[in-house]
């Protein structure tokens, strides 16, 4: 019970910080905070004989950076497009009281 309520509040941190949720989404995709595992990769690792979970391991720590660096470029992204939409409607403005 107690890792069900730890798991329920990092998955609600993971959507607070990235803004979006499966129900709330610009994508339209219902399965967007679960982790996606290509299929076909995996079982070719496994046809090659290669350990997939272990690929994975490694993968993932080399990924960690990654994840943070993706974050803050998507809040540095998100912030420039408010200031977009605030220099639009003050453009805008200025226009309309120009007209």
């Amino acid at each position: 019970m107690k890792r069900a309520s730890k798991k329920r509040a990092k998955e609600a941190e993971k959507d607070l910080l990235m803004g979006y949720t499966n129900t709330n989404n610009p994508f339209g995709d219902s399965q967007l905070t679960q982790r996606f595992v290509w299929k076909a990769k995996r079982d070719q690792q496994i046809k090659d004989g290669r350990d997939p979970d272990k690929e994975e391991r490694r993968d993932r720590r080399a990924g960690v950076n990654r994840r943070e660096e993706l974050r803050t470029e998507l809040e540095k992204v998100k912030a420039r497009r408010e200031e977009r939409d605030k220099e639009r409607a003050q453009w805008e403005e200025e226009r309309a009281r120009m007209a």
